[in-house]
């Protein structure tokens, strides 16, 4: 019986399932779990890793440690039992070179347990699929999206604008600001903001899925039928 979790399905399979989800305007929420995901849900990290979350994410450090670990956890547990497609990182994975731990990388089968989470059903792909060639570069985006409009929730807007995507990636390309001020305490109306968003102002149902699927500022990737938020990807030409 596996100890961890690993993941179950090709980056081939996965993106074919979201290119499909797109094509069909179909809501989809598809959560990277990397180490500061799973230092969250341990519950433990080096000191370096709790003072730069505390400072980023609203918290005084040390002294609210465990509030933040306690806020953290809720909104990464509500994220990994919403989300439809997960990322891990594969063991085996060649696009970089680490020492892989399962306990830095990896959730135990037992948290899924506890949760009520049947392993069997779940989607797992490679944490790192965003940065493969199928999937993080211009001429694969393009294809995934193939024609449908995207918008970009992005702390990096004013160089995205620059990149001139809508002709790069031949669709209607829309951008939201991620101010870096955003943090765990204050986020509640950055989410509210994007009923703002063009795409959903005509989908009031997808408005109200993203509200619910959103667990952090850094919307890593949701596919939302017409909307896609990838605040990882476009950045270099």
């Amino acid at each position: 019986m596996l100890e961890y979790i690993y993941p179950n399905i090709s980056n081939h399979i996965a993106i074919n399932i979201l290119k499909e989800k797109i094509n069909n305007l179909q809501p989809y929420a598809f959560t990277r779990f990397g180490d500061g995901e799973i230092y969250i849900l341990n519950r433990k990290s080096y000191p370096s890793f709790e003072q730069r979350a505390c400072n980023e994410w609203g918290y005084q450090y040390p002294n609210e440690i465990p509030q933040f670990y306690n806020d953290a956890y809720i909104i990464v547990q509500r994220a990994l039992k919403n989300s439809d497609l997960i990322g891990i990182m594969d063991p085996l994975c060649s696009i970089v070179n680490l020492n892989y731990s399962p306990d830095i990388w990896s959730i135990k089968k037992q948290v899924l347990d506890d949760w009520g989470m049947e392993l069997e059903s779940m989607q797992i792909c490679d944490h790192m699929l965003c940065r493969s060639k199928e999937f993080g570069s211009i001429d694969s985006m393009k294809h995934i999206l193939n024609g449908k409009s995207v918008n970009i929730i992005s702390p990096n807007t004013d160089l995205l604008r620059q990149k001139n995507l809508n002709d790069k990636l031949n669709t209607d390309v829309t951008f939201t600001q991620h101010d870096k001020t955003v943090n765990l305490t204050n986020r509640t109306k950055f989410i509210k903001s994007f009923k703002n968003i063009p795409l959903l102002k005509r989908n009031d149902h997808l408005m109200n899925w993203l509200t619910y699927a959103s667990w952090s500022p850094y919307i890593v990737g949701f596919l939302i039928g017409l909307l896609l938020c990838l605040s990882f990807l476009l950045i270099h030409p």
